[in-house]
């Protein structure tokens, strides 16, 4: 039996894909956006490993780690919030 390959019946209308009519830069800056996140992502991740190894006071590290985990666990419902979050707690801990 050979494979039937269809033609899907597909077209669109006369919608202009805006996300706000009132600020068109808006969705033109979220949509690149999601395209840096995830790099963005794992450069935190790295970045906070990174850190952590300078930590030299016990309390500090538990603390941080703490928090770090805890941003890992919730890092699916706003990740990049959470990532400018943890970015400026790691800047926050290692200037002291």
């Amino acid at each position: 039996m050979a494979l039937k390959i269809r033609k899907l019946p597909w077209a669109f209308d006369e919608t202009t894909p805006v996300w706000n009519r009132a600020n068109p830069g808006f969705g033109i800056v979220a949509n690149g956006i999601t395209f840096v996140a995830p790099a963005f992502e794992r450069y935190i991740v790295t970045a906070t490993r990174m850190a952590m190894s300078e930590i030299s006071d016990p309390e500090v590290f538990r603390k941080y780690e703490a928090d770090l985990r805890e941003a890992v666990r919730s890092l699916y419902s706003s990740p990049l919030i959470l990532l400018v979050i943890l970015a400026v707690a790691t800047l926050l801990i290692l200037k002291g």
